[in-house]
């Protein structure tokens, strides 16, 4: 039984209680699995990443040196690149494990040509363009339409949401090797895009399933009935993130509006 690099990103753009959180989870909520544990630090200030080593204290850690942000798909190219043909679950800034046992459940799953998940969504940047941001003005409004025209399938678009997944490194790097990730828009493409990671592995006739609580797992056209995303009371996710802790505050008028954003009417 090989062990699994657990790869946690500790960026420069959330402050130190977001590692703070993930490390207190961690250790609360054991994998199950035996495992390797590595803090990714990506655009560090000199001062902040001594306070984060502090803290990750025995657990190994990956300093990304590279300066330009290509979010955090570069960093976990690189990663992958230290690591070849290693599996790798990897979890953003927001996310951390809130079940014990959390990557054996996973683990449970995974065969040669599996891609497994702990969430998902049916949504599309493309379609959900049409609506203006608050924060947009008509011209970017636009051309975010003409942008995503080109690059996202319209709703309903099935994907693996990338706060946590199961991957093998030199699959990963393969599925990087022509991309180059400059801005946040480009980095919704690897979620979510026409070559999204999702649809790499649909290519390759890749079975892909999301993963729930009771260890059951579900394809992308049941996923909403895993529980774990933005359906109903969502209570049976793996990986916690920023959206899914957002959508258990929501009132019920707005988690039937927010469900209907992710799944479409017909929930």
């Amino acid at each position: 039984m090989k062990k699994v690099i657990i790869a946690y990103l500790s960026s420069g753009f959330v402050d130190t209680k977001s590692i703070k959180k993930f490390l207190l989870n961690f250790k609360k909520n054991k994998p199950g699995y035996p495992h390797e544990l590595i803090i990714c630090f990506k655009l560090l200030k000199k001062s902040e990443k001594i306070k984060r080593k502090k803290l990750i204290k025995n657990y190994k850690f990956f300093d990304d040196k590279e300066k330009i942000n290509d979010h955090e798909w570069g960093t976990l190219k690189r990663l992958c690149e230290l690591n070849k043909n290693k599996k790798i679950f990897w979890m953003n800034d927001h996310s951390y494990p809130v079940s014990k046992n959390w990557l054996k459940k996973i683990m449970k799953h995974d065969k040669k040509k599996n891609f497994l998940g702990t969430s998902g969504s049916f949504s599309s940047h493309f379609s959900n363009s049409f609506f203006r941001h608050k924060n947009d003005n008509y011209l970017t409004a636009l051309l975010k339409i003409l942008f995503f025209l080109f690059s996202v399938p319209s709703f309903p678009n099935p994907h693996i949401r990338t706060t946590g997944f199961l991957i093998n490194s030199n699959e990963f790097i393969e599925f990087m090797k022509s991309k180059r990730i400059k801005s946040k828009l480009q980095s919704f493409l690897i979620e979510s895009g026409n070559n999204s990671l999702t649809n790499f592995f649909k290519r390759k006739k890749y079975d892909i399933f999301i993963v729930n609580k009771d260890g059951q797992k579900f394809s992308l056209q049941e996923m909403r009935k895993s529980y774990t995303f933005a359906y109903k009371k969502q209570n049976k996710f793996l990986i916690s993130d920023n959206h899914i802790r957002n959508y258990l505050k929501l009132s019920k008028k707005e988690k039937i509006k927010r469900s209907k954003h992710v799944w479409g009417k017909n929930i």
